[in-house]
């Protein structure tokens, strides 16, 4: 007797998932821009937007990198993550994301993070100005500060970025020239504008002056569009910092 033929089961529909992109418990942001291939002035606004202040030099924890890569249209997961256990296996229910950021935590055991002052030396037989917390024996030019933001200036950032400077002011010696290493300042917006303005007199007030180098050309221009930036002079901007080096060492020698 013939058996009867079974009828065919419908496929299952499976969900398109995101990329899914593997990351260490913490990350430099710089590197997190590279693992994810974006822009890392797309992953800095994406910090600075959750109330993250950090240049692209600057650590971030495995939590923070996810919220960032999640909202780039990225899943994420954690460098040391183990595969899933198998239906025979039973295995603790996994803490998720959500819970883990919303925990609650002692006010009383929080440390406050002061902002990174990147000041910048000069090294014998290395070209150009670093670090001087990479570079301890890095020298630096008499009356001058050399001081490098590595973010956009903009409104979520601007009372880092002059409290910064405000707190370079006040070394001993006193500088008379705070140079601004420039080149990764992408945009500054009409807030950082207006704050750059009363910064300036602020400190010419005080005979400090303060000057851009490498800062990039749509960038300048647009800062000197800004009715709130009239201040600055074209002296203000040098090409290089060994340029505006140079400048101030002619003004004063």
């Amino acid at each position: 007797m013939p058996q009867p033929i079974p009828e065919p089961v419908a496929p299952v529909a499976v969900a398109e998932t995101s990329t899914v992109v593997t990351l260490p418990k913490t990350i430099i942001v710089g590197d997190l821009a590279r693992a994810l291939d974006v822009s890392v002035v797309d992953v800095i606004r994406g910090l600075v937007n959750m109330g993250t202040m950090v240049s692209i030099n600057q650590s971030v924890d495995f939590e923070t990198a996810t919220l960032v890569a999640n909202e780039l249209g990225f899943e994420t997961r954690a460098e040391e993550e183990v595969a899933p256990p198998t239906e025979e296996e039973t295995a603790p229910e996994p803490i998720s994301t959500k819970q883990v950021l919303w925990e609650d935590v002692d006010p009383s055991k929080l440390k406050e993070r002061p902002p990174v002052i990147t000041v910048l030396g000069h090294v014998d037989g290395i070209p150009g100005y670093h670090d001087i917390r990479s570079y301890p024996q890095a020298s630096q030019p008499d009356g001058i500060v050399v001081y490098r933001f590595d973010a956009p200036l903009i409104f979520a950032n601007t009372r880092t970025f002059s409290g910064q400077v405000r707190d370079l002011a006040r070394h001993e010696p006193k500088p008379q020239c705070i140079v601004l290493a420039s080149a990764s300042i992408s945009d500054v917006d009409t807030t950082a504008a207006d704050m750059l303005s009363g910064l300036m007199h602020e400190l010419e007030e005080r005979d400090i002056t303060l000057v851009f180098a490498e800062l990039k050309d749509p960038v300048r221009d647009k800062i000197e569009r800004y009715e709130e930036a009239t201040v600055m002079s074209h002296g203000h901007f040098y090409p290089t910092v060994d340029a505006a080096v140079a400048a101030y060492a002619s003004d004063h020698g």
